[in-house]
């Protein structure tokens, strides 16, 4: 498989097993693409989310999956936090 169709596979895979192993490929470039894939399973971005290069979290920022996942969990952090000072 040459370099592009990988790419083009990581970005547009609705396979949830063909990105569960793209997102542990050693190249930043198809990890990136499996992060700003819209139709990557949520346990899949928590886990490209720890990524160590910023190329992969700067893909993963753009998608609007991970963003709802994203504000989602920050939402809930703030009501736990808020219902265990007192607040609500």
């Amino acid at each position: 498989m040459t370099k592009e169709e990988l790419k083009e596979l990581a970005r547009k895979s609705r396979d949830p097993e063909i990105l569960d192993r793209l997102s542990r490929d050693k190249e930043y470039w198809v990890r990136g693409g499996v992060a700003g894939n819209r139709n990557t399973p949520a346990y899949l971005l928590d886990r490209l989310n720890r990524d160590g290069d910023w190329e992969v979290l700067e893909e993963l920022e753009g998608n609007p999956k991970w963003q709802a996942v994203n504000k989602s969990a920050r939402l809930d952090v703030a009501r736990l936090a808020s219902k265990w000072l007192g607040i609500l």
